[in-house]
Order: C-alpha cells, then sequence, then structure tokens
C-alpha cells in the first residue's frame, strides 16, 4: 500500500520513495540511467500495482494511507484557516 506524507519525513521500512532528484539549477546530478535499467524499474513497478488500478477502463487506485506527520500538519492548517476566516474546519 502506498504511504503519502511529507519530503522530510523517512520512508516506512521496504518502502521507496516514487519520485527522486535527477536535476538541480538546471543540471543533471547523476548518470543518464539506461533504457535497460529504466524498463527494468517500470516493469517491476508495474507488478506491484494492484489489478483494480492498472485497468484501463474504470481504474480503481488503492486506497493510500497517510502518515502521521502529514495528518498532524493538515489538522493544523484546518485550524489556522478556520482562526483566520472564523469558520469551523472541515
Amino acid at each position: 500500500m502506498d504511504v503519502v506524507g511529507l519530503r522530510d519525513e523517512p520512508a516506512p521500512d521496504g518502502a521507496e520513495p516514487l519520485l527522486h532528484t535527477v536535476m538541480r539549477n538546471g543540471r543533471r546530478i547523476g548518470p543518464r540511467p539506461f533504457l535497460a535499467s529504466t524498463r527494468a524499474r517500470f516493469e517491476t513497478g508495474l507488478t506491484q500495482v494492484p489489478e483494480a488500478a492498472r485497468r484501463t477502463g474504470k481504474p480503481k487506485a488503492p486506497v493510500a494511507s497517510v502518515s502521521p506527520r502529514l495528518v498532524a500538519l493538515t489538522d493544523e492548517v484546518r485550524r489556522r484557516i478556520a482562526a483566520a476566516t472564523g469558520s469551523e474546519a472541515t
């Protein structure tokens, strides 16, 4: 199952971030990967996607969990918005 969290949070054991930094200040920061290794990574990742999410007609994405820090940050932002606007947080 996917976990949605903050950028600076460590990933849960066994999890791999989906995004990796490949450029900084408009320049590549590492060597360009070979097509074969990119294809292999894609195929490995695709096997980990549930069948229901791979369907092209009416796909159903798996429910992701949300990290505790992200939940806390979301709650705090909602409280601040409610306090600033004088409305209830939703």
